[in-house]
């Protein structure tokens, strides 16, 4: 079945989810606070590693220029843009 789950998400550059295989990660906003994912998932799937890595405004992004974006968001007047980098990028 589709269904659209959501994830906590914590404020570290990199961190691996386990969702649903082929999961599309729709947006990321805060929640109270928190960065969470909302994500279309087939609950029939096998579980999948993901990999999410995030990076502020005007910091170095090596290994990135091939990454997916996913989302922007402002959070205590600093602007974080949240990426899903390629698994042959080593991040």
């Amino acid at each position: 079945m589709i269904t659209v789950w959501k994830y906590r998400l914590v404020w570290e550059e990199i961190q691996k989810i386990t969702m649903p295989y082929g999961a599309e990660i729709l947006c990321i906003q805060l929640q109270d606070g928190i960065p969470t994912a909302w994500v279309r998932v087939d609950e029939d799937s096998e579980p999948s590693e993901r990999t999410i890595a995030v990076v502020g405004t005007g910091h170095a992004a090596p290994g990135y220029a091939e990454a997916r974006y996913i989302d922007t968001v402002q959070k205590d007047g600093f602007v974080w843009h949240f990426f899903e980098p390629r698994e042959e990028s080593g991040l």
